[in-house]
């Protein structure tokens, strides 16, 4: 019997070994868990995601199911008050109010009418039946706000809300600011809140919220000024409370669509950072719900990628923030950290020293940029491997927590490359 023939080609591997051989590549993809199947869906909706949208059921993370609150009951014969009203979150929350059965707006900002929103949102709010006032003035101007509240009496429709949402960013290195720009970045939340609190406290407040921020709880890179700014507000909502006076604080984390994340187009920087982006509808729901029952004094609202966030952030490795972490992607084990610096210090010369560094920092560079270490190339210059600002700030962290010392990022940016990044660990080890 003849032998069978050869085939001209050679049977091709099942899919699933080429997937392990790395021939077959998977598709861009960001994940959502099922719970924030909203956010996923809103993703798609305004084109914000790379590849695809995909939910996952992590065990880690069930599913609260909540039923919404109808949200506070707002009068018609009322006014409330939005400071930081006429753009961004604060628009968004005149809005908001108008759609609950408010009827009388009185809206603060340092522009008043001439705001570039401004225009569409008066407009939109008149053709709703709402009997809304744009204030030109310095929300820390205790004279200018009370004239708001006196007009308000004038009218016959007092003052039964405020809602605090002015903000100032000046971002920068803290040996970078001066006394100047610290307080202007203080001014509008802290003083501004202390002259609505003060001019209301003879009032019949409803409810008396601030805007304030997830730095309040972990701070943030450059925005030193910011985070003690909302540390304040959360403690006047804190003292309030105590004097049996309405108050609330709100600590957002990234909100879409509206307000500084979307003037800067910094949406896909601060999801890379682990701080997932809500809707202004969601933030919303969420303002009515704390109305809507008794809450704490200070909530923080938005949704977290803690382990991202705890590469860009050392203050998240403290042991408040255990429960929620697990020990960060790309940095090593504290046992191998030990380990490395043992082979450092039983090293025979400087060539075998860098060596171990440049290893070492080659598959952290490449855990970041999540790819493997033979594709680092540690002569490529830091920009040509893909590291941006951000993912340099995240490798920072690990080389301190692998080697614990301290290298600024502007000296590691200088280095150039990942050889001058060893050199200068190795010269900051010998110290």
């Amino acid at each position: 019997m003849r032998p069978p023939r050869a085939l001209p080609w050679a049977p091709c591997p099942p899919s699933s070994a080429r997937i392990t051989d790395g021939v077959y590549r998977p598709l861009p993809q960001q994940t959502y868990p099922a719970g924030r199947v909203a956010d996923a869906l809103s993703a798609l909706r305004h084109s914000r995601h790379l590849g695809k949208a995909v939910l996952t059921f992590p065990d880690t993370e069930p599913i609260v199911v909540t039923r919404p609150d109808d949200g506070p009951g707002l009068q018609p014969a009322a006014t409330y008050v939005i400071s930081g009203g006429l753009s961004g979150l604060g628009a968004a929350t005149a809005r908001h109010l108008a759609s609950r059965g408010a009827r009388s707006l009185a809206l603060i900002g340092r522009r008043g009418a001439a705001s570039p929103e401004a225009v569409l949102l008066l407009d939109e709010l008149r053709e709703q039946g709402v009997d809304v006032t744009a204030y030109a003035a310095d929300i820390t101007d205790g004279a200018a706000v009370a004239a708001v509240f006196d007009q308000a009496e004038r009218k016959g429709r007092p003052v039964r809300g405020v809602v605090h949402a002015a903000m100032q960013l000046d971002d920068a290195p803290l040996d970078e600011l001066d006394t100047s720009r610290v307080r202007d970045v203080l001014a509008p939340k802290v003083r501004g809140a202390e002259v609505l609190d003060e001019l209301s406290r003879h009032s019949a407040l409803d409810f008396f919220v601030v805007y304030s921020s997830v730095t309040a709880l972990i701070g943030n890179m450059h925005q030193a000024p910011y985070a003690g700014a909302n540390l304040h507000l959360e403690s006047l909502m804190r003292a309030r409370r105590e004097q049996g006076l309405p108050g609330l604080a709100l600590g957002w984390g990234g909100i879409s669509d509206t307000g500084y994340v979307a003037r800067t187009l910094l949406d896909d920087t601060i999801a890379r950072s682990g701080i997932g982006l809500i809707s202004p509808r969601t933030a919303m729901a969420a303002l009515d719900r704390h109305l809507g029952r008794e809450s704490e004094a200070a909530v923080v609202i938005g949704v977290m990628e803690w382990e991202r966030l705890a590469s860009i952030l050392p203050s998240l490795t403290r042991p408040r923030f255990s429960t929620r972490l697990r020990r960060i992607a790309g940095a090593p084990a504290p046992e191998a950290s030990a380990d490395l610096r043992h082979r450092l210090t039983a090293a025979d010369d400087d060539a075998a020293r860098h060596a171990l560094i440049a290893e070492a920092l080659r598959e952290m560079t490449a855990a970041t940029l999540h790819t493997t270490p033979d594709r680092v190339n540690c002569s490529a210059g830091l920009a040509d491997l893909g590291l941006d600002s951000l993912m340099a700030a995240e490798l920072k962290v690990h080389l301190q927590q692998t080697f614990g010392c301290e290298l600024g990022l502007m000296e590691f940016m200088a280095a150039g490359n990942l050889s001058g990044v060893a050199e200068r660990i190795d010269r900051a080890l010998r110290r």
